[in-house]
């Protein structure tokens, strides 16, 4: 598609004096005259010096357009809103504009994607709002670079613009103005209807797609498994390469997989095997889920016996792990399943204790670049000591970085630790400088104040300090409430999502109940106030720690405080 769109046409005279006697701005619509170009100024010049600067700067249209724009106005989502779109679990890939025609009211599904309509020409003004406020927070934009601006967009296509051919010179200009951002133009093959836009953008992006529920699921079945007498582990021990089926499908069953390659440990196979439960629900015809009674299967298919369903495990698992042993043993057996309880029970004792051992100093540190879909600059160094502050754990992501092929997760080199209280360590901070552009050199992940981990927009709490009275405060994602200090869970999120900021931290609640936990900073024994139900599951009833229940302001708190401590 050529970039070259002649506009000269375009009535610039008639913007120009639209420009020059408008009256009634748009106020906090102005996104593009406040962060980008903002030509207010340009108001004042003469009539033809002004449509000469229009035409040579097709950025400085859009942003006339945001001071004349007489139509509907624009909405700006607050902050809450623009970073719900991020907080998705499959990590968006892409913001799309699309502007075609024939939409309607339907919504258009695809995954992975979040998508601007075009109703009126004009909407591409929110669709770039969108981009400038992406840049800003999660790509270290400054406001008015527009090279850089550009440059952003051309290195990290997170916004799309996805267009009709032009029908008018106001669609061409909207062209233009795209381009002059860097912003990606995809051309809908006249071809393709709007009810086969979905999965034409599927495969115009390259997004990735789930497996097909079968029709006939509620109705037709099969079932193995989750019975007293049912059992499933992975080790790390011997066996022979390949699957071996023992038994006809019965309600008992037993899944172990054992692990020959020497890397693996007996502590990373906990992870494994829940993995191999999402492998298999997401690569495979057969549901996996565990529970109350252990593992149980159910496949739709119902032509498939024992010994196809030992082949597809074996399969989907050759394939997801890079690992050269992978032993698959099932068994449908009563007799064999109940003689080997007694083993898998203690292999799991044995795994338990090990797992207890672990530290910071006797396990490699992870980098996971998950986010990085959305934000060019995410990163999140993770330890046994300190899991990311989504809902993963560290397990999970060793186990991707170790023996899947992707490259979201590596295991990296923490070097030479400088400050081991507050987990200072030289390899870290390289890392950090590199995937930041040099943005963030340095982290201390144990710190709240002093070169704090930065946050995405993932975070399962949120840490800050209250310096009135010198204590931490946490809030979980589940709180709608308000803390003694007025904050909410939501308008500490707009602070930490993206940025490195001094005094607010976003954790995971599993770093909460961790003896690592901020030992910077005083720990858990310097926490004041957070949320009942986040106090409650972390079992911390007899600690000095506020929470709604017993204070709703600032005095209500500092009352509260100094009670306890005259105990």
């Amino acid at each position: 598609m050529s970039l070259l769109f002649d506009t000269s046409s375009y009535d610039y005279a008639g913007l120009a004096r639209e420009l020059k006697t408008a009256r009634a701005f748009n106020g906090e619509t102005l996104l593009i005259n406040e962060l980008l170009l903002d030509v207010h100024a340009w108001r004042k010049l003469d009539s033809g010096e002004l449509e000469r600067r229009l035409a040579a700067d097709p950025v400085a249209c859009a942003a006339a357009w945001e001071l004349t724009y007489s139509g509907e106005p624009l909405y700006v989502p607050s902050d809450t809103e623009y970073l719900r779109q991020f907080r998705r679990r499959d990590f968006l890939k892409h913001l799309i504009y699309l502007g075609v025609s024939g939409l309607g009211d339907d919504r258009l599904e695809v995954p992975r994607v979040s998508i601007l309509p075009r109703r009126r020409t004009k909407d591409v003004l929110a669709f770039i709002h969108a981009v400038m406020r992406w840049a800003q927070r999660f790509a270290h934009w400054t406001r008015g670079d527009r090279r850089e601006l550009m440059r952003i967009n051309l290195q990290y296509p997170f916004a799309v613009a996805v267009l009709d051919a032009p029908e008018t010179t106001e669609d061409m200009l909207v062209e233009q103005i795209l381009t002059a951002l860097g912003i990606r133009l995809l051309r809908r093959d006249a071809r393709v209807p709007v009810h086969q836009l979905a999965d034409w953008l599927v495969d115009e992006l390259e997004l990735e797609t789930t497996k097909p529920v079968a029709k006939q699921r509620q109705l037709d079945f099969r079932q193995s498994g989750g019975t007293q007498n049912s059992l499933f582990v992975v080790r790390a021990m011997g066996g022979v390469d390949g699957f071996d089926v023992r038994g006809n499908v019965g309600e008992d069953l037993g899944l172990i997989i054992d692990i020959g390659d020497r890397e693996v440990s007996m502590a990373a196979t906990a992870y494994l095997e829940r993995h191999v439960v999402n492998t298999i629900n997401q690569r495979t015809a057969i549901s996996a889920e565990i529970g109350p009674e252990g593992l149980v299967l159910r496949w739709y298919d119902t032509r498939l016996e024992a010994e196809d369903l030992g082949r597809m495990l074996y399969d989907v698992l050759k394939q997801e792990f890079t690992l050269s042993i992978i032993s698959v043993n099932l068994l449908f057996d009563p007799i064999r399943i109940g003689s080997l309880k007694p083993s898998i029970f203690a292999y799991r004792e044995d795994r338990a204790k090990k797992l207890q051992r672990r530290s910071e100093e006797n396990e490699p540190f992870i980098l996971c670049r998950s986010c990085a879909s959305y934000a060019p600059h995410a990163f999140c160094i993770v330890s046994v000591d300190r899991p990311p502050c989504c809902h993963r754990s560290y397990d999970e992501l060793a186990a991707l970085a170790r023996f899947t092929p992707g490259s979201s997760q590596v295991t990296i080199d923490n070097g030479v630790c400088r400050d081991r209280t507050r987990g200072r360590y030289m390899g870290v901070d390289k890392i950090a400088r590199h995937f930041s552009e040099g943005h963030v050199p340095s982290i201390n992940l144990h710190s709240i104040s002093d070169n704090p981990h930065p946050a995405t927009a993932l975070v399962e709490c949120v840490v800050w300090y209250l310096d009135e009275l010198d204590v931490l405060c946490v809030v979980s994602q589940d709180y709608t409430g308000r803390s003694p200090d007025g904050k909410t869970y939501e308008s500490l999120l707009a602070r930490v999502a993206g940025q490195q900021l001094s005094g607010f931290l976003g954790v995971s609640e599993a770093y909460l109940a961790l003896p690592r936990f901020l030992s910077g900073e005083g720990g858990l024994a310097r926490v004041g106030w957070m949320n009942s139900a986040l106090k409650g599951r972390l079992h911390l009833d007899g600690q000095q720690i506020a929470t709604e229940k017993d204070c709703i302001n600032m005095a209500g708190l500092k009352e509260y405080l100094a009670a306890w401590r005259h105990r």
